[in-house]
């Protein structure tokens, strides 16, 4: 038995949204499915909205109460209409609800796991990604402290921010973001490292957060010595935000928990600065950037890998050079927004 899931991919083409979701549904449905993340292109907000009931209504009738944590990602997934990221896991899933917000408990000998995701309803999806992610975060804080779950013990945690680069009256929404997280995150003192975190953007659905949380395993952070590290970015690489000291993106560029190595989402930055202006000499960096990593932690092998490119065009001199360079591992590729305007191509990855 494993506290630490399993990803999976499940890919569809034509037909519409529900009839493609329910065909995943039904083959997927059985005890230990943790999360599904549906990944496809997105109208606008309300679309957004409407998909994701869709969906809500589908795991309900497909698990009844005993229903995986669902999201959808205003992504668009590469070759296929419908992309579908499976979380299994080989644990006794406990699947619970505090106020509006349904998470998930597993437990091992004297280890314990908690598996949640916020996104915004209709009130929310069209506030500031500031007001968002107090909600989201508030929401989170919630169940961790129902759990007796220390916020230090998020391991891995997933920012899905609309328009991420955009700049509005509160200044640019990642920075938003940033301050947010910030905030949250200063009720603990994280001697033992940040989470591995990805923050990526989305073209419609407001602020999406997902995260697992651990207490009692085995974790340590994993320094990149070809970066420096996310939360040491000087005020160089930081956008206007809300505060007169802005706050750094607070995340390690890789996590070991367990046997598991998560590796953040990571881009052509060297220092703290982005380098390359091609898809292709990003993609050889952002490879160069994984591979340190890996070194560092035994040359553990890459199992899995959601890969994010900006431009359509790029989509296969990308794929090209991800397929032979890193041909062993299952990869997701979807079109996305990145967190900085001049980065083209983001990866993000888990090694055994």
């Amino acid at each position: 038995m494993s506290l630490i899931p399993e990803i999976s991919v499940v890919k569809k083409h034509g037909d519409t949204f529900e009839r493609l979701a329910y065909e995943v549904f039904a083959s997927v449905a059985h005890d230990n499915v943790l999360r599904m993340l549906f990944f496809t292109a997105i109208a606008d907000n309300n679309d957004f909205l409407e998909k994701q009931a869709v969906i809500k209504k589908l795991a309900t009738h497909f698990f009844d109460n005993k229903t995986p944590i669902t999201g959808i990602i205003s992504q668009t997934p590469f070759a296929c209409s419908l992309a579908v990221e499976i979380h299994t896991i080989n644990a006794d899933l406990e699947f619970k609800q505090n106020a509006d917000l349904p998470y998930i408990t597993a437990q091992k000998d004297n280890q314990k796991a908690l598996f949640a995701l916020v996104a915004p309803n209709k009130a929310a999806v069209c506030s500031s990604i500031a007001r968002q992610a107090e909600r989201a975060f508030g929401l989170l804080n919630s169940i961790l402290e129902k759990e007796n779950i220390s916020v230090g013990n998020i391991l891995r945690q997933w920012n899905y921010v609309e328009r991420i680069t955009d700049i509005d009256l509160s200044g640019q929404r990642y920075q938003q973001f940033n301050d947010a997280r910030s905030r949250f995150y200063a009720s603990c003192l994280w001697q033992n490292g940040y989470p591995a975190a990805t923050g990526i953007g989305t073209l419609h659905g407001g602020l999406t957060i997902d995260l697992n949380a651990y207490d009692n395993i085995h974790t340590m952070p994993i320094d990149n010595p070809l970066q420096t590290a996310a939360h040491r970015y000087s005020d160089k690489v930081l956008e206007a935000g809300t505060q007169e000291q802005l706050t750094t993106p607070k995340f390690e560029r890789a996590r070991i928990v367990g046997e598991t190595l998560y590796i953040s989402g990571t881009a052509a930055i060297r220092g703290e600065q982005t380098i390359a202006d091609n898809a292709q000499e990003q993609t050889l960096i952002t490879i160069e950037n994984i591979q340190a990593l890996l070194r560092k932690c035994h040359n553990k092998q890459l199992t899995y890998l959601r890969v994010y490119i900006k431009n359509e065009a790029d989509f296969s001199v990308v794929k090209r050079t991800i397929n032979r360079l890193l041909p062993s591992a299952e990869t997701l590729f979807v079109q996305a927004d990145i967190c900085r305007p001049n980065l083209l191509v983001e990866i993000e990855a888990v090694a055994e």
